[in-house]
């Protein structure tokens, strides 16, 4: 869809009260926005339960969800407001992350990883986990983690393979624990902001 911000010329047009929500100026044929009842005219006053006033904070809350995720959104349809449920999809129209989606989210974190193998766990005697292989700045650098950790849990979750990672984080806010151990046996714990 193609969408703008709301100034107060376009409210009095619309006979709104103030200006508020982002404008939704067309739609595109078969895209998830026409599929979830979205028309052109209509203004997108809430992403979840979240206000949303220019286009930046739009797209901002949207950014928090990833293909396939179900999120309600509030519209101003004429003077009636309603919600619709939206499945996003990927740049590619999936509703699964694409591999470049799901690389660009690692990237964020500054982290190469791979999945731990059979020796360096049993040398440790752990029952999965994900090796850090390369640290390249980003959140994992600013936590403290280092390369060599190999990450078992985030948030009491156990982690096996990089997808674990990536799935697990992007489900979460704010910021997660993330716990593991060294190839010299020593353990850590490490809080990551998201």
């Amino acid at each position: 869809m193609s969408i703008r911000d709301l100034d107060q010329k376009l409210a009095d047009e619309l006979d709104m009260d103030r200006p508020r929500g982002v404008y939704v100026n067309g739609i595109t044929e078969g895209g998830a926005a026409k599929n979830a009842g979205l028309e052109a005219g209509d203004v997108i006053l809430k992403v979840g339960s979240i206000p949303v006033n220019n286009v930046t904070q739009l797209q901002e809350q949207v950014g928090k969800f990833k293909p396939g995720d179900r999120v309600p959104v509030t519209v101003l349809h004429g003077d009636r407001e309603s919600v619709l449920e939206l499945t996003l999809r990927g740049k590619e129209g999936s509703t699964v992350a694409t591999a470049k989606e799901r690389s660009e989210r690692l990237e964020s974190l500054g982290a190469e990883l791979r999945a731990a193998s059979v020796e360096e766990l049993k040398a440790l005697r752990l029952k999965q986990g994900v090796k850090v292989t390369g640290i390249h700045g980003g959140k994992f650098r600013s936590s403290g983690i280092r390369e060599g950790f190999i990450i078992t849990r985030i948030d009491e979750e156990p982690v096996s393979s990089p997808e674990d990672v990536e799935r697990i984080l992007a489900a979460k806010r704010g910021g997660v624990l993330v716990e593991g151990s060294y190839p010299n046996g020593m353990r850590a714990y490490y809080g990551l902001g998201l």
